[in-house]
C-alpha cells in the first residue's frame, strides 16, 4: 500500500505482518502477502492531573471505583492535530518513537512477539513536579469503513457492524476483555490487550469513516520527576482469511498463560450453607452436624464437589445476622456452626460418600472495628490518597498485592487443609481489591486490584500443591482473560450467566436466540486457553437473590425450559453447578415449583457415564431452535439435542443412533424433539 504524500519512512516486521510508519511514528499500515489494512495512527494518551494529555478522552477519575468498575471509554470529538516528528531508535529488535506531550514523554516500543506486532508504552516524568496518573488510553484507528467485530467469550454478546454505529458512542464490554475481533472484506484482525497490572475496559466506535479500537488502563501512580512507568501490552495479530481463533490460543501458550493439569477437571458442584439459601434469608439455623444429614441426598444426585460457603467467624453482639461474607477473621469457625471436630466430620463423612469439600475464602478483608481490622489497618488496608482507609460492602479493602498479606492467606490455607482435609477453594471477590495509596515498595497503587488477585489466586491454588492436595480452585474472577489462566481450575463462567441474562431480554426469535447463543459458546470455547475448565451455572447465591434477575432458574425460564437449560450447561464440556434449592424449592420456602431431585440425579449420571473432559465439544449451528453440539472423545462420539423452541423440531440423522439419556421420537433418518425435550445420543 502507498501511504499518502509518500509518509511510508519506517517498516518493522513481525512474523508475516508488517507495520508501516510515517515520519512522525504514526501507525499507517498493517501488511501480509494475503492482506492490507490502513491504519490513521495509535493514539497513547495519558489522564495526568485530571485531563487526559492528548484530549482524546473524557477524564474519568478512577478513586472512588468499587472492585468491579471498569473505565469507560468516552472519545472526545477534535480535528486531529498535526504531530511533530517523533524521535527514533532502533536496538535490540525494538522500534522506539518518542514524542513529548506537556511534561510527559511518551515512547511507543514495537517489537514482535509469538508471531504478533506488540506495543508496550513507557510513560517518563521529564517536568519538575509530581504527577498524578490516572488512566492510560491506547486507540488504534483503522481507516475506512466495512468493518464488523465482536468480543469473544464476552458481553455483549452480539457482532456489530462499526459503520452502522453512532459517532464516537462506543460499544463496551461488561467485563474485562482480552481480545477484539475485526472482520473487513480482506480478512480479519485480533486486538489483544493485556495488563498484569490493574483492570481495562475496552470499546469500539466510529469516528467518521474510520473505526477506532481503543482500551484504557486503569493505571493509578504517583510519577515523580525523573520516572518512568509502563502500562500494557498491546498485540495485533493480521490473520488474512485464516482461523481467527487458533492463533489467540497458539499466541495464549507461547506466552506461559497455560491451564494446569494437576487440578480436578471433572466434577459437579453443589453450593450451600449450613444457613440455608441467601434469597430466603438463611431461613435455617443449623450445626453442621445438622447439615451432614443432608450429604447422602447430595451425593446421591451424583454432586462430588460441595462449594461450602463462608463459615469463619462473623459473629459480633450489635450485630448478630451479620453477613457470612463479612467475616471477622478468616482463622476460626464461627461457633453457630460447632466446632473444628464438627467442621472435620462433615468433611470426612462428604469424603466417605464420594465428595470433596471446599471452602469459599473471602480475602477482601474484615470490618474496620475488628480485632483483625484494628491490627492489620496499616499494615494490609489499602489507603485513600488522604491516607483514610478504602472501604467496601463495610469492610476494610486488604491488598492482595501485599506479599506480606498473600503469605499470611497462603498459611491459613495450609492450616485449613490440616485442620479439616479440604479439597479446593471457591475465591470471593477475586479479581482484587481497591487502589492503595499506600502500597508495598515496589508496588504502585493499582496493583492491588488485578495484580493483587491473580497472586492472590495464585498462593492458594499453590497452599494445595505444596500440601499434596490434588485442588479444586475457581477464583471469582467474571473477566475471560489469560492471566488466570496457570491459579485456576474452573473459570467462573460469569460471563455465560450475563450472555444469557441478554439473551432472555432481546425478544429475539428462538431460532436466532439459539444461533446467537451457539456461536457465543463455540466463540468463547476457542477464544480462551487451551483446555480452560468453566464453572456453568444457572444461579448462584449472587444471582438468585440481588443482583441481574435475583430470581432463580425456574423462575426466568418456567420448569421445564429451566430443566432444558440446566441439561445444555451440564452436558457441554466444563463443570456444572447448582445452587442450594434448585433441586428441593422448599429449601428456600417455595411451595410452588417442583421437586427436581429425579432430574439432576439422571443428568449427572448421565454425565459421568456419557461423557468427561477428555470429550471435545463441536457445535452445531441448525438454523432453527433446537440446540445441538456434540461430544467426541475415547468413547465414541454423542449427540445432544435441546429443543429451546415452541414447535417440535426435527434434526438429520447420518446413520443409525442409540438413545442414551432423554427423550426423542427417532424415525427416518432423524430425532424429533417436543418443546423443552432432549436427549443424548450415540453415534451420528
Amino acid at each position: 500500500m502507498e501511504l499518502p504524500n509518500g509518509t511510508e519512512k519506517t517498516v518493522l516486521q513481525a512474523g508475516q505482518c508488517e507495520a508501516a510508519f510515517d515520519e512522525t511514528g504514526a501507525l499507517r499500515c498493517l501488511r501480509t502477502p494475503e492482506m492490507e489494512l490502513a491504519c490513521a495512527g495509535l493514539q497513547i494518551d495519558v489522564g495526568v492531573n485530571g485531563a487526559y494529555a492528548d484530549g482524546g478522552f473524557r477524564f474519568q477519575p478512577f478513586l472512588d471505583f468499587n472492585t468491579w468498575s471498569l473505565p469507560e471509554i468516552r472519545p472526545l470529538a477534535r480535528e486531529n492535530a498535526a504531530q511533530a516528528p517523533a524521535e527514533k531508535s532502533e536496538a535490540d529488535g525494538v522500534l522506539s518513537f518518542t514524542h513529548r506531550c506537556g511534561p510527559l514523554e511518551i515512547s511507543r516500543l514495537w517489537r514482535e512477539d509469538c508471531g504478533a506486532l506488540r506495543l508496550d508504552v513507557r510513560i517518563k516524568n521529564s517536568g519538575t513536579e509530581k504527577l498524578w496518573l490516572n488512566g492510560i488510553a491506547f486507540a488504534l484507528t483503522l481507516a475506512g469503513g466495512g468493518f464488523r467485530f465482536d468480543f469473544p467469550g464476552n458481553v455483549p454478546y452480539g457482532v456489530y457492524q462499526a459503520d452502522a454505529l453512532p459517532e464516537n458512542q462506543p460499544v463496551e464490554t461488561g467485563l474485562v476483555t482480552a481480545v477484539t475481533h475485526f472482520e473487513h472484506a480482506d480478512g480479519g484482525l485480533n486486538v489483544i490487550f493485556i495488563d498484569p497490572d490493574e483492570k481495562w475496559g475496552t470499546g469500539v466506535y466510529r469516528a467518521g469513516r474510520d473505526t477506532v479500537w481503543a482500551a484504557i488502563a486503569g493505571a493509578e501512580l504517583y510519577l515523580e520527576p525523573g520516572e518512568s512507568c509502563q502500562c500494557g501490552s498491546l498485540y495485533l495479530q493480521l490473520l488474512g482469511r485464516g482461523d481467527r481463533f487458533e492463533p489467540i490460543q497458539r499466541f495464549y501458550w507461547e506466552k506461559g498463560w497455560r491451564v494446569p493439569t494437576d487440578g480436578v477437571k471433572d466434577t459437579v458442584v453443589y453450593s450451600g450453607h449450613p444457613l440455608g439459601p441467601w434469597d430466603a434469608n438463611f431461613p435455617f439455623r443449623n450445626t453442621m452436624r445438622q447439615y451432614d444429614a443432608y450429604t447422602r441426598q447430595i451425593t446421591e444426585m451424583g454432586f462430588d464437589t460441595i462449594w461450602l460457603l463462608p463459615l469463619f467467624d462473623h459473629t459480633e453482639a450489635a450485630d448478630p445476622e451479620r453477613n457470612v461474607y463479612t467475616p471477622t477473621d478468616q482463622g476460626p469457625i464461627d461457633p453457630r456452626y460447632g466446632t473444628d471436630g464438627d467442621v472435620r466430620a462433615y468433611v470426612e463423612h462428604a469424603r466417605a460418600l464420594g465428595a470433596r469439600v471446599i471452602f469459599d475464602y473471602v480475602p477482601h478483608g474484615p470490618r474496620p472495628q475488628d480485632p483483625m481490622g484494628k491490627q492489620y489497618l496499616d499494615v494490609w488496608a489499602s489507603k485513600r490518597q488522604d491516607g483514610s482507609p478504602q472501604e467496601e460492602w463495610t469492610c476494610l479493602s486488604f491488598d492482595m498485592a501485599n506479599p506480606t498479606y498473600l503469605a499470611y492467606i497462603k498459611d491459613l490455607v495450609k492450616d485449613h487443609i490440616d485442620r479439616f482435609a479440604i479439597g479446593g477453594t471457591r475465591i470471593d471477590c477475586a479479581m482484587g481489591g481497591l487502589s492503595n495509596w499506600t502500597p508495598y515498595p515496589g508496588n504502585r497503587p493499582s496493583n492491588s486490584n488485578m495484580k493483587g488477585g491473580v497472586a492472590m489466586s495464585s498462593v492458594m491454588r499453590e497452599a494445595f500443591v505444596e500440601k499434596g492436595i490434588t485442588p479444586f480452585v475457581t477464583p471469582e474472577n467474571f473477566h475471560p482473560i489469560p492471566l488466570y489462566a496457570g491459579c485456576t481450575d474452573a473459570y467462573y463462567d460469569m460471563a455465560l450467566y450475563r450472555t444469557l441474562f441478554d439473551l432472555n431480554r432481546a425478544g429475539l426469535p428462538r431460532a436466532q436466540y439459539v444461533f446467537e447463543l451457539t456461536r457465543w459458546l463455540d466463540n468463547q470455547s476457542r477464544s480462551m486457553p487451551q483446555g480452560m475448565n468453566k464453572l456453568r451455572f444457572l444461579g448462584n447465591h449472587d444471582t438468585v437473590s440481588w443482583v441481574w434477575d435475583a430470581k432463580r432458574a425456574t423462575a426466568i425460564y418456567g420448569p421445564e425450559r429451566a430443566k432444558a437449560m440446566w441439561v445444555l450447561i451440564s452436558l457441554i464440556d466444563g463443570c456444572p453447578m447448582i445452587y442450594q434449592g434448585d433441586e428441593d424449592p422448599a429449601i428456600y420456602l417455595n411451595k410452588t415449583e417442583p421437586v427436581l431431585t429425579d432430574f439432576f440425579t439422571g443428568l449427572f449420571a448421565a454425565k459421568k457415564q456419557y461423557t468427561s473432559h477428555e470429550y471435545a465439544t463441536r457445535y452445531e449451528y441448525t438454523g432453527s431452535a433446537l440446540f445441538a453440539f456434540r461430544r467426541v472423545g475415547p468413547g465414541g462420539e454423542r449427540l445432544v439435542l435441546i429443543n429451546l423452541g415452541e414447535e417440535p423440531e426435527a434434526f438429520p440423522l447420518d446413520g443409525p443412533a442409540q438413545l442414551l439419556y432423554g427423550s426423542a421420537e427417532l424415525q427416518d433418518g432423524r430425532a424429533v424433539l417436543k418443546p423443552n425435550e432432549y436427549c443424548m445420543l450415540q453415534g451420528k
